[in-house]
């Protein structure tokens, strides 16, 4: 008598190869880049005073697609320590210090690592004064960078993004669980709770993106176009001067530089995302 897996085995031996082919090709591959069948471009020419960072290109085909998944690792780093700043202090410190609104202190057996300042989190536009209680928010995250097309980038372009300081907007310190509720969504999935922050938001993520030159999704644009309309924001606060714009470019080098000669990190500590 034949058992119940035999039985089993015979019957899929029956299923014609062709059917079982088609079907497996059904399953569609993963997909590794931004959503959508089209993709948006900032406008952007050396011949332009102001860029206005809501005129796009659009693009009616699917964005291109990195053949290597994310890795924040791997692509772009840990925090890199600046020894020509005179302190021990990782990215994270200098922007915990630089946006400190009093003078910040350090862990007296730990002195590289802020843990007292006063910070204004404009996500939840509450006032922090512990340091372990925040982190520090890539507007634009590192994975949304990535598949917008920091894939096209070598380690040390994506590092210098990771750690850049030269845009004021680029790296904020701000509520750690909203930090961490964010995680890696464009605006069309997340936003701050501080509605009062919101154009404010948009306007800090589109001018990111024009620096980086970076692609805006279809669900990405969509939702910012309506946002932008729903809420009324300014159109002056999208108008960025070409001169903003080209100086932080200008830093990016410099940026690259200071990854390329970075030392090892200090260990990590667990809240210092």
């Amino acid at each position: 008598m034949h058992s119940f897996r035999t039985l089993i085995v015979c019957v899929l031996c029956l299923v014609p190869a062709a059917v079982m082919a088609q079907n497996l090709a059904a399953v569609p591959a993963a997909n590794l880049g931004m959503p959508g069948q089209l993709f948006y471009q900032v406008k952007d020419s050396p011949k332009l005073s102001e860029i206005n960072t809501l005129d796009w290109m659009r693009f009616n085909r699917p964005p291109p697609q990195p053949s290597v998944p994310y890795n924040r690792k791997q692509h772009y780093g840990p925090w890199i320590l600046r020894p020509h700043t005179g302190t021990c202090f990782n990215t994270r410190g200098l922007i915990l210090k630089r946006e400190s609104q009093k003078p910040t202190t350090v862990y007296p057996r730990d002195p590289c690592f802020v843990e007292t300042g006063l910070w204004h989190d404009p996500y939840s536009d509450r006032p922090y004064t512990a340091a372990i209680q925040l982190q520090i928010d890539h507007v634009v995250p590192l994975k949304n960078s990535y598949i917008s097309g920091a894939f096209r980038w070598n380690n040390l372009t994506r590092c210098a993004y990771a750690n850049f300081m030269a845009g004021r907007h680029h790296l904020v310190p701000v509520d750690a669980g909203l930090n961490m509720s964010k995680g890696d969504s464009a605006p069309h999935a997340w936003m701050p709770p501080n509605r009062r922050f919101h154009c404010a938001y948009l306007a800090a993520w589109m001018e990111i993106k024009t620096v980086w030159k970076l692609m805006i999704s279809e669900p990405e644009g969509e939702a910012i176009q309506q946002m932008v309309r729903q809420l009324n924001c300014s159109p002056a606060a999208f108008r960025v001067p070409a001169r903003t714009i080209a100086e932080q470019r200008a830093r990016i080098p410099e940026a690259v530089r200071e990854c390329a000669e970075a030392p090892p990190p200090v260990y990590e500590r667990a809240f210092s995302d």
